[in-house]
């Protein structure tokens, strides 16, 4: 499933910078993919999906089922192989309006990332837990639900959810790990907000 946008411009920059790298060992060993030297591709899960990325072309192939990538998803894989650092992990929850600059995008966020699992989940606890566990989420245990999905072997985001709120925007949040601003930009962070949303969609 392709969540909307065009994504065209963002992939094309992507895949010349990806094209230009010398080093993809480094890129392997930062990002916590695997590099095999001889076939000169990549293995990356991505929500728990295995993917091959050839370099330095940046084809991206599913290994794990049939389901292909669109251009947003694309364009996220390869930009995380181009920006995962070794900087120490921190520690905490940010929500997207404590991201550099997020809070300028907050409500394009929420209406495209929110909204949606409002619409489909609502208050059916039981549904949001079967699409979180199809994504090998952890489920902490709490007063209300809360999961821990990782998106990318660095990236990790959580998915809060209130099924006794009054507001209908405030029963669902996303939130990322600190580190993620270590390894993706808030653009980027913006579309796995986005893709996270629809995987869990169409994860039931």
């Amino acid at each position: 499933m392709e969540y909307p946008g065009n994504y065209l411009p963002a992939w094309q920059e992507t895949v010349a910078k990806f094209a230009t790298e010398q080093n993809p060992q480094s890129m392997a060993k930062l990002s916590g993919a695997q590099y095999d030297e001889n076939k000169k591709v990549f293995q990356l899960k991505f929500f728990n999906e295995l993917y091959e990325i050839a370099f330095p072309s940046g084809e991206i192939t599913a290994k794990d089922s049939q389901r292909e990538l669109g251009l947003g998803d694309k364009t996220l894989l390869l930009q995380y192989l181009l920006g995962a650092c070794a900087l120490e992990r921190p520690q905490g929850w940010l929500s997207f309006k404590d991201l550099p600059a997020g809070v300028h995008h907050y409500n394009p966020f929420v209406l495209e990332a929110i909204v949606p699992l409002v619409r489909y989940f609502g208050t059916d606890e039981e549904r949001v837990q079967k699409a979180c566990l199809a994504l090998n989420a952890e489920e902490i245990e709490g007063r209300n639900k809360f999961f821990i999905v990782k998106a990318l072997p660095k990236v990790i985001l959580g998915l809060a959810h209130w099924p006794g709120s009054t507001n209908e925007q405030s029963m669902f949040n996303i939130l990322f790990d600190r580190s993620a601003i270590l390894h993706l930009d808030t653009v980027a962070l913006y579309m796995l907000g986005i893709s996270f949303s629809y995987k869990l969609l169409s994860a039931v």
